[in-house]
């Protein structure tokens, strides 16, 4: 609106992840129209899921009829390790569906836990659904920021120093997600500038009315695959309900900026997604969107490759931004948790059992980096947890036959497992190798593949 309003003032622009100048959708229905798109293409292009996921949207939506007929019952190991039966619902998957494009680690573990619980291996789904960091908005936002900076999940290609987890108190959610948002700024601005069902200035009293009204008129399939219930929870709809009444914002400036600008499109961010960003550009004479594979919503800070940095910093700089941003080196999606030690790929070290299990730590590792919670148990026993800027592992077991206990720093890759089971020995994390000895033997494995 700035720009617009003194373009003398502003010489070049960068939109990182935008949104509309005009009115925003209060039901996001833009996230449910890039969500094929994100889960089929984005997550698992070029055959990265084909070995266990070759149609995740469907996955999903199938997963979704069976749902709304049964909640799904699953045994997850809770904070303590202790194991409690819970319930998969529709309302949890839209919820992590929520979240996922805020960490590139908890996106790749969706595809393969949507595929193993329609086959009957529910614990993946159990974990990431039934997980503390996605009952709220505000967990929601906290815990997969703190987990993605950690900068080794899915295919992380570096360690980030800037967790919010890392610091000697060892912040709640709660104030984790202070320094993320401001859930009072964020209301403030789009209960007011949204196009919501009704005016700013109405009555509380008013509101539950004119948001039934509302969504009878809405048109068939406008939240598919979820339905419309699911979608208006948590929505800025609801969220707005009881947003006291406030004087209406003035109408933003019309017609086309002359502005140059720059906007920065994560292939992942399912709530500024790439469609909508087409739409904004055409507000602009002088414009170009420069797509980031691999990342999500705010493509500086989830961009592994530094591309759109680079390209944020030389486009103000007034020089030549790259036509595209490479791919990530290493596949979006993660497979499922193998069923054994014996169905670890043994890559690396060679063929042998201490070779399996170094391979088999680095994807527990993986597994767990891709947790929307900052504590949470092992899909087969034991607990992790974030303690003091460094991530706790007790006896967690996610591959049976495979345990470990120790911790990792979240400040810098460093840190050191003890191994238990069919594999005994000692790993130590440098960088994003582990190395050590398993069985007497030697063994690494490395964290990205």
């Amino acid at each position: 609106m700035y720009a617009r309003e003194y373009p003398e003032g502003v010489s070049r622009m960068v939109l990182d992840s935008p949104t509309p100048l005009s009115s925003a959708d209060p039901l996001d229905s833009q996230r449910y129209r890039a969500l094929p798109r994100v889960l089929d293409e984005a997550l698992c292009g070029k055959g990265a899921c084909r070995s266990f996921a070759p149609d995740p949207y469907r996955d999903l939506v199938r997963l979704l009829v069976s749902l709304r007929k049964r909640p799904l019952r699953a045994r997850v190991f809770s904070g303590n390790g202790r194991p409690e039966m819970v319930r998969i619902t529709e309302a949890g998957v839209r919820r992590l569906i929520g979240v996922m494009d805020l960490s590139p680690s908890i996106a790749a573990l969706v595809p393969s836990a949507l595929a193993s619980a329609l086959r009957g291996d529910t614990a993946p789904l159990a974990r990431l659904t039934n997980a503390g960091g996605v009952q709220g908005i505000t967990a929601s936002l906290s815990s997969p920021q703190a987990f993605a900076s950690f900068g080794v999940g899915a295919a992380g290609l570096g360690w980030e120093s800037t967790s919010i987890l890392a610091s000697k108190k060892g912040p709640s959610p709660e104030e984790s997600a202070s320094k993320l948002l401001s859930l009072e700024l964020l209301l403030a601005t789009r209960c007011v500038e949204s196009q919501l069902p009704w005016s700013p200035e109405s009555l509380i009293s008013t509101r539950t009315a004119a948001l039934r009204a509302w969504m009878a008129h809405l048109p068939a399939g406008i939240a598919s695959p979820f339905t419309l219930t699911r979608a208006v929870d948590g929505s800025l709809a609801e969220l707005c309900l009881e947003w006291p009444p406030t004087p209406s914002a003035p109408p933003p400036p019309t017609g086309t900026s002359s502005t140059p600008t720059l906007i920065l499109s994560g292939d992942e961010d399912l709530r500024t997604p790439y469609e909508q960003d087409l739409t904004i550009a055409s507000e602009y004479s002088n414009v170009q969107i420069l797509r980031i594979p691999g990342a999500g919503h705010s493509t500086t800070t989830s961009d592994r490759t530094g591309c759109a940095r680079n390209a944020m910093i030389a486009f103000l700089a007034g020089g030549s931004v790259p036509s595209s941003c490479p791919n990530p080196t290493q596949p979006l999606a993660l497979p499922p948790p193998p069923s054994s030690l014996n169905d670890v790929r043994p890559t690396g070290t060679g063929r042998s059992l201490a070779a399996r299990g170094a391979n088999a730590v680095a994807q527990t590792i993986q597994e767990i980096l891709g947790q929307p919670s900052p504590v949470g148990g092992g899909l087969h026993g034991g607990f992790y947890r974030e303690h003091d800027a460094r991530l706790e592992f007790h006896h967690l077991v996610d591959i049976p036959g495979v345990s470990i206990s120790g911790s990792l720093s979240l400040k810098s890759p460093m840190g050191r497992l003890a191994v238990s089971g069919r594999v005994r020995g000692a790993l130590r994390l440098r960088g994003t190798m582990l190395v050590g000895r398993l069985n007497g033997i030697g063994a690494r494995a490395s964290l990205v593949g």
